[in-house]
Parts: structure tokens; C-alpha cells; sequence
């Protein structure tokens, strides 16, 4: 080992996630937050936040996602 964190920048995408959720928990039922985070979104160019938060650049799409999560919270 290198010094280097395990699983480098996984804590920090999965709080990221775990804050998603929690944003889109308080408005909608478990099934409908799981399928926002799985399907495609026209708010993020019909791409899929759940593998944005895993493989995207998180200074980038973090913000993305977060306003995508606000933007369905709010009818959209």
C-alpha cells in the first residue's frame, strides 16, 4: 500500500448518494426514489444519477444531481 485510501473517493460519493436520498426520501415513497436514481433523467441529459454519483467527476455532478433530485422534489 501506498499510503493511499482503499477505496479512494467511495466514502465521499456515497455520501453524496446517502444525501440524495435523504433529500428525495422525505417527499416520495422508497420504490420512486429507487427509480429515480436507476432510470434515465431528462434533468441530467437522460443520464442515469446513480451512475453519475458512481463514476462521475463529484464536483461536476454532485451539484448536477442535487438539482435534478429538487428539480422532480418541486413536480419536475
Amino acid at each position: 500500500m501506498e499510503g493511499k485510501a482503499p477505496y479512494g473517493d467511495a466514502e465521499e460519493r456515497l455520501r453524496l448518494a446517502f444525501q440524495v436520498v435523504r433529500t428525495l426520501i422525505d417527499h416520495d415513497p422508497p420504490r420512486i426514489v429507487q427509480a429515480w436514481l436507476t432510470g434515465v433523467n431528462p434533468e441530467l441529459g437522460d443520464r442515469i444519477p446513480l451512475r453519475l454519483l458512481r463514476e462521475g467527476d463529484l464536483n461536476i455532478v454532485g451539484p448536477e444531481v442535487m438539482a435534478a433530485a429538487r428539480a422532480f422534489i418541486a413536480g419536475g
